[in-house]
C-alpha cells in the first residue's frame, strides 16, 4: 500500500516520506528495483523508459535524502519530449489541456497503448456516453472500435475523424457508393455529409437515421413542409410516418427529384386502386383510367404526373398545379384555367371564328368558343374531354358524370372533315369544316319509334 503512495506521489511530482526498505541514494540508483517500484516490470505493456530503467527521462531528483523528484516538464510537453508534437487543427481535449494520463498509465499497464481501460471503446465511454438509449448500434461502436473512425489525439477533420466524411462513410459501405456512382441524380448530404441525416453511433431504427420521415426530411426541405401543412388539399402520404420514402429514394436515383422510380409507375403503387378523397367521395382507380387506352394525355404519355399534379400538397382540387374548375360549369375566365394554358393556347377559346385554330370547327366557327367562353353555364373541358386518356381521338370522353347521372353519353362519331355529337344534353348535331352546317334553318321534325308507336 505504501509503495502504491510513493509511486503517486512520484506521478504527482509531490515530495514523500521513505517508503522502501533501501531507498536509492544516488541519483543514478535505478528506481525499479525489488525493493521499490518492481510492479512496473510486472504488466505486459510497460512504457520504454521504464523498461529501460531510463525514470531520468521523465523525472528529476531534486533531493536524495528526502526522495524528491519533479517532471523534467509538465504536461503534455513532457510528453511530446518523445511523442510527435501537436501540429494538426484539431486536438482531443485532454490532450489539449495537458491530460495524457486521463486515458494512459505513465509506467506500465495491463492493456494495449497503456490505456487505463481494457478496449478503446471503454477508454472512450468513461468520457464520451454516445447511443446510451439506442436499441441498434453502429457497427464500431457496438465492438468498441473507435478508432476505426476517430483518432485518439489529433486530425485536420473535425470531431478527431480519420478522413473526411466523404471518403470515411463509404470506406466500410462500399455497396452503397457504387450504387449512387450509376446514378444520375444523387442526394446532396450523400456526397459529404452522411451524419447529416444518420447518427453515426447508434439509433433507435436499423438504418441509424436521427429521426424518421417527414420529421427527418423537413429541417432542409422547408417549402415542402410548408407547402404540405397548410395545403388545403394534402397529400396523405407525406404525413405519414416514413411517408417521403414511399416515393423518393434516400440517396440516389435515376429519375429527377429521387423518385423512385418514373411518375406513373410510382403513382401507381397506390393508385391502383380506388381512393377515398372524403367519406362521401371516392376516386376510381387511376389505372382504369388508362390502362389499354389507344390515346394518353401528354404528361401521363410522359410518365410526368407532376405536368398537371402538385406531389405535396395544393390549394386547388385533386391537388391540381394550377386553377381548373371543380365545376361541371363555370362562368369563363382564363385564370380559371391556367393548368389547361400552359400547354394549350388561350387563344383557343378566346376567338369566335377561326380557318385553323382547331379541328372543332362548323365552317370558321369556333366551337371551343361556343361551348367554354360563356358568361353563364360555359363548359369546362371535362363536358367534352376525359383528363388522363381516352380511346377517341382528342381525348374525347364516351360518357361523363353529371350529377347523379353518372355516365351521360357523349356519342361523338369523327368524320374526315368534322364529326357528329348526339349526347344526352343536346340534340344531334353535326358540323363540318369545309362545308358548313346551316343551323339558322329549322330541321324538320323528327319522328322517334318507340315500342313500335309513332308519336303525333
Amino acid at each position: 500500500m505504501r509503495q502504491n503512495i510513493t509511486m503517486l506521489l512520484i506521478l504527482l511530482g509531490m515530495a514523500s516520506s521513505a517508503v522502501c526498505v533501501e531507498k536509492p541514494q544516488t541519483e543514478s540508483e535505478s528506481c525499479v528495483t525489488s525493493e521499490c517500484h518492481s510492479e512496473h516490470l510486472s504488466k505486459p505493456v510497460i512504457h520504454d523508459p521504464v523498461n529501460e530503467g531510463s525514470c531520468e527521462a521523465c523525472h528529476e531528483l531534486t533531493d536524495v535524502k528526502t526522495h524528491t523528484f519533479k517532471f523534467t516538464e509538465e504536461e503534455p510537453g513532457l510528453c511530446i519530449q518523445c511523442h510527435d508534437e501537436l501540429s494538426k487543427a484539431y486536438v482531443h481535449g485532454a490532450l489539449d489541456d495537458g491530460e495524457c494520463r486521463q486515458c494512459h498509465e505513465p509506467h506500465a499497464s495491463e492493456y494495449q497503448s497503456l490505456l487505463l481501460a481494457p478496449t478503446v471503446g471503454e477508454m472512450c465511454m468513461e468520457c464520451h456516453e454516445v447511443a446510451e438509449e439506442a436499441t441498434h448500434l453502429h457497427g464500431p461502436t457496438a465492438v468498441g472500435e473507435c478508432s476505426l473512425c476517430h483518432t485518439a489525439h489529433e486530425s485536420d477533420h473535425e470531431n478527431l475523424l480519420t478522413m473526411g466524411l466523404d471518403e470515411l462513410c463509404v470506406f466500410c459501405h462500399v455497396t452503397t457508393q457504387e450504387e449512387v456512382a450509376g446514378m444520375e441524380f444523387v442526394h446532396e448530404p450523400v456526397r459529404d455529409n452522411c451524419v447529416g441525416c444518420h447518427d453515426p453511433h447508434g439509433a433507435n431504427n436499423w438504418t441509424m437515421l436521427k429521426a424518421e420521415a417527414p420529421e427527418m426530411c423537413f429541417p432542409c426541405h422547408e417549402d415542402i413542409q410548408t407547402q404540405t401543412q397548410t395545403s388545403k388539399h394534402q397529400h396523405n402520404v407525406v404525413s405519414e410516418p416514413g411517408g417521403c420514402l414511399k416515393c423518393h429514394t434516400p440517396h440516389g436515383s435515376s429519375v429527377k427529384f429521387l423518385l423512385a422510380s418514373v411518375p406513373t409507375t410510382l403513382c401507381l403503387t397506390c393508385h391502383d386502386k380506388a381512393q377515398g378523397v372524403t367519406p362521401s367521395e371516392v376516386l376510381p382507380a387511376f389505372i382504369d383510367q388508362i390502362k389499354d387506352k389507344t390515346y394518353l394525355h401528354g404528361p401521363i404519355k410522359e410518365d410526368d404526373c407532376s405536368g398537371c399534379h402538385m406531389t405535396h400538397g395544393s390549394d386547388q382540387f385533386r391537388m391540381l398545379a394550377q386553377a381548373y374548375p371543380a365545376e361541371f360549369y363555370s362562368s369563363f375566365d382564363e385564370t380559371k384555367y391556367e393548368l389547361c394554358f400552359g400547354c394549350h393556347e388561350k387563344t383557343l377559346v378566346r376567338t369566335s371564328t377561326t380557318d385553323a385554330l382547331t379541328d372543332f370547327r362548323n365552317g370558321t366557327q369556333n366551337l371551343h368558343f361556343l361551348h367554354v367562353n360563356k358568361e353563364r353555364r360555359g363548359r369546362t373541358c371535362r363536358a367534352c374531354h376525359q383528363t388522363h386518356a381516352s380511346d377517341q381521338p382528342k381525348h374525347i370522353r364516351m360518357s361523363v358524370p353529371y350529377g347523379g347521372w353518372k355516365s351521360l353519353p357523349i356519342n361523338f362519331n369523327k368524320t374526315d372533315t368534322g364529326g357528329l355529337c348526339s349526347p344526352g344534353c343536346h340534340m344531334a348535331k353535326a358540323y363540318d369544316r369545309q362545308n358548313a352546317v346551316d343551323y339558322t334553318v329549322k330541321p324538320a321534325r323528327r319522328r322517334t319509334r318507340l315500342s313500335g308507336l309513332v308519336p303525333r
